[in-house]
């Protein structure tokens, strides 16, 4: 070791340093942060945590003092759900789109395609083969036509539509009657303001 210059030194010395850092010091993983459920309120989340904090005192779930504190979180989870849910009723006419996604997030069903049999009879479970499978099927209903035998239309109408009146209380009166919860009234708005 004397007779290494200062940066050799340094070298051998940081690379020993690193690989007894690495073999002896337990790297933590740090996790995701839990998100917070739509309809958990301050009070309720202050009741869950001292249940947990009871529970890790007592270390049994049949202790009195755990037994409460659960029933209380419980209770208070119960009222704060309840709350959340009468809210997204109450005001269902001004936002639909907060109520179907809180009952679309409750619903228990995988839409899903089944396994799909092919001509020979087998299985086909594969993603990308059922997706091919699907789409030779439905591809077979389209026929192309040859742009030389189109028909060609009579006149069904002498009128013509030559003038077109458009005024701004016309539009605004359409535009109030837009809903503010659907996108393309949102994207309107927002077009007409700037």
């Amino acid at each position: 070791m004397g007779s290494l210059s200062a940066e050799n030194g340094w070298r051998v010395f940081r690379d020993k340093f690193e690989t007894l850092e690495h073999k002896f010091i337990p790297e933590k993983i740090l996790s995701m942060k839990r998100k917070k459920l739509l309809w958990m309120t301050h009070k309720a989340h202050k009741f869950v945590s001292r249940k947990r904090q009871v529970y890790r005192k007592y270390k049994d779930t049949t202790h009195p003092a755990v037994i409460k504190a659960s029933k209380a979180a419980r209770r208070e989870i119960k009222k704060a759900k309840k709350r959340f849910e009468l809210k997204l009723v109450n005001n269902i006419k001004e936002d639909r789109k907060s109520f179907f996604a809180y009952v679309g997030s409750k619903s228990k069903s995988n839409v899903n395609v089944s396994s799909l049999a092919d001509d020979q009879g087998e299985l086909i479970s594969d993603s990308k083969a059922k997706s091919e499978m699907l789409n030779d099927f439905f591809s077979s209903v389209f026929t192309k036509e040859l742009k030389t035998d189109m028909p060609v239309l009579d006149n069904l109408c002498d009128a013509k539509l030559v003038d077109i009146s458009v005024t701004v209380d016309s539009i605004e009166s359409k535009l109030q009657k837009l809903k503010e919860d659907k996108a393309a009234a949102v994207l309107i708005t927002c077009h007409l303001v700037y």
